[in-house]
């Protein structure tokens, strides 16, 4: 599978709880990506949850996220885990609402099966945080 950065996740300058660009990641959050980053690329199972952004754990659409449904976005769970295995692991970054949960995520934009781009990491995920809010920085950086 083929990893990109958004330009602005890349460089970016959002550093709060709820969203943090790379710039201000420390040596742990590095290393959490790298990892996520290099499993990905060798299509590597993966320990933690993975779903759509608009979409609840049944599936079910939740209201005011047409945006993340127009741009495929996706988020991942990555970080401390409080459980130490998962019901079932993530395979190709394919559904998985039987991962582990984590209160940090990767969100991620699918471009195809086979291409991602890297949007933004929250540190303390908010879940479905809506496309609106001026402090949510996921509206800028779909391709």
């Amino acid at each position: 599978m083929i990893v990109h950065f958004s330009k602005l996740f890349e460089s970016g300058d959002a550093n709060t709880s709820e969203f943090q660009d790379f710039p201000y990641f420390d040596d742990i959050q590095v290393e959490m990506l790298a990892d996520f980053i290099e499993s990905v690329r060798l299509d590597a199972p993966l320990v933690g949850k993975n779903k759509t952004s608009w979409q609840d754990n049944q599936g079910k659409i939740i209201p005011e996220t047409e945006l993340y449904q127009q741009y495929n976005a996706w988020h991942y769970h990555s970080g401390e885990y409080s459980e130490s295995e998962p019901e079932c692991y993530t395979y190709n970054l394919e559904w998985n609402v039987k991962g582990l949960k984590s209160s940090a995520v990767i969100h991620y934009q699918k471009i195809t099966e086979q291409e991602i781009i890297l949007l933004a990491y929250s540190p303390k995920h908010i879940p479905f945080p809506k496309i609106i809010n001026s402090t949510n920085p996921l509206s800028t950086r779909f391709s």
